[in-house]
């Protein structure tokens, strides 16, 4: 594996910016576990950790996770252990070891889906959402976007910042 490029771009403007021009020989990463366990060269990644994608917060409709939020943080979070009988922290308590949690990011585990990604199905029992931004925003029920590899719904300048859980019936607050 080989890299030539590394970046930290601090927003979303400049990590769209950097994966325009560079297309399939660039690569989203945070965690960087699914780079790890492949043998691929990549001429740039694009390390998202610095652009504050790293929250778990709550408003009037839903709960917002952003894609860069590591698994392990699932865990002790208040909102989360009382969402929808605290499937979502128990979901993210079955990822690996507390070393992995503590590397792998929520967004990395939807996306990537390996036979160790524990949070694809927490996700679709909870009718989640994922927002995808590029040259724009867009949003799509994590559904839809599982029904093929969820790369093949990403154009090349685009990455996935938040996940959407409702706030319905299922959490026993509707």
């Amino acid at each position: 594996m080989s890299v030539d490029m590394y970046y930290y771009p601090k927003s979303l403007k400049e990590a769209v910016k950097l994966l325009s021009p560079a297309g399939a020989s660039c690569r989203i990463i945070a965690g960087g576990t699914s780079h790890s366990v492949r043998n691929v060269s990549n001429k740039s990644l694009v390390d998202i950790t610095r652009m504050g994608l790293d929250y778990i917060k709550k408003d009037k409709t839903r709960i917002i996770l952003g894609a860069a939020a590591r698994i392990e943080d699932l865990i002790g979070n208040k909102t989360l252990k009382g969402y929808a009988g605290g499937i979502v922290s128990e979901g993210a308590a079955m990822v690996g070891s507390k070393a992995i949690r503590n590397t792998v990011t929520i967004g990395g585990n939807i996306v990537q889906i390996y036979p160790w990604s524990d949070m694809p199905p927490v996700l679709l029992a909870l009718g989640a959402q994922v927002k995808i931004a590029g040259a724009g925003t867009r949003t799509m029920l994590y559904e839809d976007l599982v029904k093929k590899h969820p790369v093949t719904h990403l154009k090349k300048n685009e990455l996935i910042t938040e996940i959407y859980l409702p706030l319905s019936a299922k959490d026993g607050k509707g």
